[in-house]
């Protein structure tokens, strides 16, 4: 028996809206992403591992906050846009402000990130 009130079959039905319903429709009918993974044998449980992602550096930190500010207020103005042609033009300016802010560089640094990490990974596996 599953104490978690949420799973209840009954629970879930009545609190069931268009999205959740719409949800279930496009997924085999089931009511959550776990349930489906679970079915679909889509999980896995990540081995232990020492592994700490390293803080960034101070200007990492500073340009990752000045481009997430740029993302913020772009993706905004581009959900408002007249058209397509103006969507299109405010994402390639927005693209370009933030490879200019220095995007690419903690792009790098979050690559080589989750390379380390999987390695740790694979290393606990064995």
């Amino acid at each position: 028996m599953c104490y978690n009130y949420q799973k209840w079959a009954d629970y879930q039905e009545r609190t069931a809206t268009k999205l959740s319903e719409d949800w279930k429709a496009h997924n085999d009918n089931e009511p959550t992403g776990i349930e489906y993974l679970q079915r679909k044998d889509m999980l896995t449980v990540a081995p232990g591992s020492n592994y700490a992602i390293p803080d960034y550096s101070t200007d990492h930190n500073t340009i990752k906050a000045q481009c997430k500010q740029v993302i913020v207020q772009d993706s905004w103005r581009m959900a408002f846009a007249k058209d397509e042609a103006e969507f299109d033009s405010i994402l390639k300016e927005m693209q370009d402000t933030v490879k200019g802010l220095g995007f690419d560089e903690v792009y790098a640094v979050d690559e080589q990130n989750c390379k380390d990490k999987l390695a740790s990974y694979e290393a606990a596996r064995q």
